[in-house]
C-alpha cells in the first residue's frame, strides 16, 4: 500500500471512531486475527476482541475526541500521536463514573496489511488517567 494511503487510513478510521463515534468503520477494518497490544490491558486478539474493548472505550467516554498531533509511516506501519480528550461518564473496566474530564496522550502504532489492520500497539499514561480520574493521588511537585 503507498505511504499515503496507510496514512489516510490511519487517520480515517481513528478519526470515524473517536470524533464521529461511528463504528461501522470496523466493518472490515481488522484482519480476524488481528492482534492488539494496549496499556494496562491483556493482549486482544481478533477482531471481535478489538470491537468488544473499542466500544468499552466510548461507552465510559461518550464524548471522546482525539486530535491528530503526529503522524509517520514507514511501509506498512504508522505510528500516531495523538490527543485524547473525553469525559468519564460510565464504567471503565471497573472503575464507576467519575464525572471527570480527562487529557491524555496516545501513541499507537499500527500495521497495515492489505488495507486491513493486522497488528496495533497503543500506549497511553495509565498513571496519569488514574490520577486525572481521582483514583491515584495528585503528585506533590518538590522543589
Amino acid at each position: 500500500m503507498p505511504t499515503d494511503d496507510v496514512a489516510d487510513l490511519v487517520t480515517r478510521f481513528y478519526t470515524t471512531v473517536h470524533n464521529d463515534h461511528d463504528l461501522t468503520v470496523l466493518d472490515g477494518a481488522f484482519d480476524p486475527k488481528v492482534v492488539a497490544h494496549w496499556s494496562g490491558l491483556p493482549e486482544l486478539h481478533g477482531a471481535d476482541e478489538l470491537r468488544a474493548a473499542i466500544t468499552a472505550d466510548l461507552a465510559a467516554f461518550p464524548d471522546q475526541e482525539l486530535t491528530l498531533e503526529e503522524l509517520v509511516v514507514n511501509g506498512e506501519v504508522a505510528a500516531s500521536r495523538w490527543t485524547f480528550r473525553g469525559t468519564h461518564t460510565s464504567d471503565y473496566y471497573g472503575i464507576p463514573a467519575t464525572g471527570r474530564a480527562i487529557t491524555s496522550t496516545v501513541v499507537a502504532f499500527d500495521r497495515i496489511r492489505d488495507g486491513v489492520l493486522v497488528e496495533n500497539w497503543t500506549v497511553f499514561d495509565n498513571y496519569e488517567v488514574m490520577r486525572q480520574l481521582g483514583i491515584m493521588p495528585d503528585d506533590e511537585v518538590v522543589s
